[in-house]
């Protein structure tokens, strides 16, 4: 399907069977706005004027999803079965990702950075976001998650990261059950603005060998249900009027 003019894309996918979009003219679509019923559904291709470029596969798999350099808006739900993330490039664009009945998980468990925005990312699933030893790896502005049935959140960010709210209607960073929160970063600063809730798990926050700061803004509770919290950094941790409980 060819579209010109559209500032928005809207695709909703209940059956088997790929999806093609070509836009023409000049790059204008500015947001796009994808669900996914189940896994199993057959591959989305989204084709822009310029560099940019979209390509879901099968079974939630956001392995090429390139907005580098235009630069759109980012929301993708799976109603059923996992997300799994490998290369999500949204310039300085809010991501937001929602896996209704399943965990937000990354595909290639390496290294490599899977979500890169100047933006706010925003992660909510009813299972775990990323795994103990499988983090996602991020380079983004500012995080909002949650998990809401059981799992834990884990994320490995590049640089300096802001806790503080999303796009859907949450703040912060909430776990579910038992499950943990465990969040390092490579260097930089991490603001938290918004509450740390962990269930009954545990909250970590830890740094490489780089020096980091960890603050705390006025009104800002760390609650971990009765387990731990840990807070590893490199050099300084800095308080800017409330302290973790």
């Amino acid at each position: 399907m060819d579209v010109q003019g559209a500032t928005s894309l809207t695709l909703i996918d209940t059956g088997i069977g790929e999806i093609f979009i070509n836009e023409r003219g000049a790059s204008t679509i500015d947001s796009v706005d994808i669900q996914v019923g189940a896994d199993g559904f057959d591959a989305i291709e989204v084709g822009y004027v310029g560099s940019d470029s979209l390509v879901i596969g099968t079974d939630h798999l956001l392995d090429n999803i390139d907005h580098g350099s235009n630069g759109r808006s980012f929301t993708y739900t799976a109603v059923s079965g996992n997300i799994n993330v490998g290369s999500i490039d949204n310039d300085a664009r809010d991501v937001v990702l929602v896996a209704r009945d399943g965990s937000i998980l990354d595909f290639t468990n390496d290294a490599g950075v899977d979500i890169q925005t100047d933006g706010n990312l925003t992660l909510q699933s009813t299972g775990s976001i990323g795994a103990t030893g499988a983090e996602i790896e991020t380079r983004i502005g500012s995080l909002a998650a949650e998990t809401t049935t059981s799992g834990g959140i884990f994320l490995n960010e590049t640089d300096g990261l802001q806790i503080d709210g999303g796009t859907l209607g949450f703040t912060g960073l909430t776990t579910a059950g038992d499950g943990d929160i465990e969040i390092s970063l490579g260097s930089g600063t991490l603001q938290i603005d918004e509450a740390v809730t962990a269930g009954a798990g545990n909250v970590t926050f830890a740094a490489d060998s780089i020096d980091v700061n960890v603050s705390f803004q006025a009104g800002t509770e760390l609650l971990d249900g009765g387990s731990s919290v840990d807070i590893a950094a490199g050099q300084q941790i800095t308080s800017t009027g409330a302290s973790p409980s």
